[in-house]
């Protein structure tokens, strides 16, 4: 149930024409981590920290904020098909590793509003894709980008797959007719 949490909600973001900024991005991310961490959420990193499964070291602290700022600075700026830009710009800023906790969830609710503003359905990242997910971020830190793009476009044929299941669901035949 929890990882369809972030989902929640995609709708509006879509419609809130209020550009893309460090500000919105810490305002997710308050949003998740309200009631789990209250002490966190909201705020950029303070502290050194090392993200779990991944080789990678995340920037100083101290760097947070202009790293971000130039990531949605640079996303704005970025063009071609959205949802390329969309995953790129996604692990770029996974790699960054803004906050202490809550990353993740912040990160994809971002890359949902983008893709929702450039109509296209959210990205829903089943629990059964979350290796694959961590997987295509680690290419990415290597600068192999293909693989987060897949996992982006795959979770958005799910996401359409699920609409088309929940709009037209299979007619059962009528019971006791021969």
């Amino acid at each position: 149930m929890r990882d369809h949490l972030e989902a929640i909600d995609h709708a509006d973001l879509g419609k809130w024409k209020r550009p893309i900024t460090p500000w919105l991005l810490r305002s997710l991310h308050a949003v998740v981590m309200r009631r789990s961490r209250p002490d966190i959420a909201g705020q950029f990193r303070t502290v050194p920290v090392a993200i779990h499964g991944s080789n990678l070291d995340p920037p100083d602290p101290i760097l947070v904020s202009e790293l971000v700022e130039s990531l949605i600075h640079k996303w704005d700026q970025t063009k071609g098909h959205p949802v390329l830009v969309g995953s790129l710009i996604h692990a770029q800023l996974m790699a960054i590793h803004p906050f202490v906790d809550g990353n993740g969830r912040t990160g994809r609710l971002l890359l949902n509003l983008w893709l929702l503003r450039h109509h296209y359905p959210p990205a829903l990242l089943e629990p059964d894709q979350r290796g694959a997910y961590y997987s295509a971020l680690q290419a990415a830190d290597m600068r192999d980008d293909l693989p987060i793009t897949q996992v982006v476009f795959q979770s958005i044929e799910r996401t359409i797959d699920l609409t088309e299941r929940i709009l037209h669901p299979p007619v059962d035949p009528p019971s006791g007719s021969s």
